[in-house]
């Protein structure tokens, strides 16, 4: 039987996840939009951005957003309402 973290979740299916996004081909990252920082990142970062995940925890970012090339913007907005509206 798996153990369940405090939130009821298997440590086995986290660990699982955590293994998948660590080694993403792509950038991922969690960003509080309350501190205005990143709080985790993938080892993606560095070769994608140039910064260390050290780095890049410990910028203020005004939203992800800051890190799009302008043309994304609008596109990045829709994205994240359709992400918003599907948790709501």
């Amino acid at each position: 039987m798996n153990e369940l973290d405090p939130n009821g979740q298997s440590s086995e299916r986290i660990s699982h996840f955590e293994k998948i996004v660590k080694n993403s081909p792509d950038i991922f990252f969690i960003y509080d939009h309350h501190t205005a920082r990143v709080i985790y990142c993938n080892n993606r970062v560095t070769p994608v951005l140039g910064f260390s995940c050290d780095e890049f925890q410990s910028m203020r970012l005004d939203g992800p957003d800051a890190l799009l090339h302008p043309e994304d913007h609008s596109s990045f907005k829709v994205c994240l309402e359709q992400i918003f509206n599907a948790v709501s």
